[in-house]
């Protein structure tokens, strides 16, 4: 069985909770019994943290797009149950492409005993973005500043791609930091029930 699924191109609001995607290998049991089941979010998820230095020291007027007018990201998909591995479903990709508005998740601490200015999140269809392509744009007021693939990037079911970023007025941006993780501790969550 396959079904299709989309996420949204604004995720500031409600808008972030409707992308996510989750699923729970079904298990059963015989008699009345309470079993928990693990659900695993089969979207990926891409944090960005934009430091508090450069051209956008202080302001309050930063966002986070992933994706750009000329690379635009997969924004749908068809997702199967067949020969799946692990907790994973198997993701073919859409056709509908587009740009994703960030949600909003406000100052973060950062490894560096720092705080960021802002910081986003977004969910995105599992996916590889070709080397060379803008797959990051922050906006502050009036000026992008685009952010560029130097090799593939894959971003996968279930797991997070955190991304730390400094602005320059030379050249742009920055990726101090890429961390890559399960989103969740076993990318999952139980669900009680009986």
């Amino acid at each position: 069985r396959s079904d299709s699924w989309s996420v949204q191109t604004n995720q500031t609001g409600d808008n972030y909770a409707k992308s996510d995607l989750l699923f729970a290998q079904a298990t059963v049991v015989s008699g009345r019994k309470e079993i928990a089941l693990k659900f695993y979010h089969q979207v990926a998820k891409v944090v960005v943290h934009v430091r508090n230095v450069g051209p956008v020291y202080g302001s309050n007027d930063v966002s986070v797009t992933i994706g750009d007018f000329n690379y635009q990201v997969v924004m749908d998909g068809t997702v199967s149950t067949d020969n799946i591995s692990e907790n994973y479903l198997n993701w073919t990709p859409g056709s509908t492409r587009g740009t994703i508005t960030a949600y909003s998740i406000g100052s973060q601490p950062l490894a560096s005993n720092e705080t960021s200015l802002a910081s986003f999140a977004a969910l995105v269809i599992p996916q590889t973005v070709e080397s060379n392509y803008c797959y990051l744009v922050i906006k502050n007021r009036n000026m992008s500043y685009p952010c560029y693939s130097s090799t593939e990037i894959t971003w996968e079911s279930g797991h997070s791609y955190t991304y730390e970023v400094t602005i320059t007025r030379e050249s742009g941006v920055w990726v101090n930091n890429v961390i890559v993780s399960p989103w969740t501790p076993q990318d999952g969550g139980s669900l009680e029930t009986e």
